[in-house]
């Protein structure tokens, strides 16, 4: 009798035991899954944050490629420009007959790269931009 309290008595125990690592795991399980949820959204957040980033190049290099048409109103070409943090931003003037212009500006932050497509239908004495668009390609 005496041995059959004892083997009872380590059986509750190792139940309580069971139950403690049982609720251990649940618990760290629940903790990982926050975890790599925050994780997640931390890495959607920086990538929306380097498309801001590449946009404001891409419209930056759009603004400054109009500033050359503005001061050279036959001014065709482009240039690159190469900023902070190995950030860059392309920029190429065309000329599509008569007063008409082509910019096409692209620019990359961080490896994500945006682009920009502005349409020009006259350059003097004022310019006037008929099309402004974020674009996939050229």
């Amino acid at each position: 009798m005496k041995q059959r309290q004892h083997f009872v008595r380590h059986q509750r125990g190792f139940v309580s035991l069971v139950s403690v690592l049982l609720i251990s795991i649940a618990g760290l399980s629940i903790a990982l899954a926050l975890l790599n949820s925050v994780t997640d959204s931390e890495q959607t957040s920086v990538a929306t944050i380097r498309s801001h980033q590449a946009q404001s190049l891409a419209t930056g290099c759009a603004e400054v490629a109009l500033q050359r048409v503005h001061d050279l109103s036959s001014f065709t070409g482009g240039a690159t420009l190469v900023l902070q943090n190995n950030n860059m931003c392309t920029y190429l003037v065309s000329n599509t007959g008569g007063s008409t212009r082509s910019i096409r500006a692209s620019s990359t932050a961080d490896g994500v790269v945006r682009k920009v497509l502005v349409s020009i239908d006259k350059v003097s004495p004022y310019i006037r931009i008929t099309g402004w668009q974020d674009v996939v390609g050229f």
